[in-house]
């Protein structure tokens, strides 16, 4: 009986198929990873659209939708006076105090549903307060912004209201 090397045919088939292993174990660990990022990006994708849907929730009616656009820009505007006092976060906040007479626009689209303040309405020039974010604004669509921006151009109106 020939012997394969002092440890014998046993020892060195498994080390063969150890070292198959070891050779073959970084493609399939790098295999195994890429299918649960996939899964993660899956899972993901699916919490986002189901927090949207739950936000939108929160807008169904329009009696639903009055209420929570109000407590919303309550939020992040108060009225002094002659000026408003705007928080554009609720985490991280820049306070501005604008005079009430400032120009304002509501702007409901798939980006969010938000007020800006400011005379040129671009991201340099203007303040904006976001009612549902652009993260959670998948799921607006044109009737439901055609529902909630005059809402919110109401409660704009109130809290800018000048007598003449």
């Amino acid at each position: 009986m020939r012997r394969n090397g002092p440890l014998g045919s046993r020892a060195l088939t498994f080390m063969c198929r150890f070292h198959k292993l070891l050779t073959m174990g970084p493609t399939i660990l790098a295999l195994a990873l890429a299918s649960g990022c996939d899964n993660q990006n899956a899972n993901s994708e699916a919490t986002k659209e189901a927090q949207a849907k739950a936000e939108l929730a929160k807008f169904e009616t329009p009696e639903l939708a009055q209420a929570e656009i109000e407590r919303r820009l309550g939020l992040y505007l108060t009225r002094n006076g002659c000026t408003l006092t705007v928080k554009t976060d609720a985490h991280i906040s820049s306070i501005y105090v604008v005079p009430v007479s400032i120009p304002w626009v509501v702007s409901c689209d798939r980006f969010g549903f938000s007020v800006q303040f400011g005379s040129g309405f671009s991201d340099n020039d203007s303040i904006s307060i976001d009612i549902i974010p652009a993260k959670l604004a998948s799921q607006l669509t044109e009737d439901k912004c055609s529902l909630l921006a005059p809402i919110a151009g109401e409660q704009m109106m109130v809290l800018t209201y000048v007598p003449s």
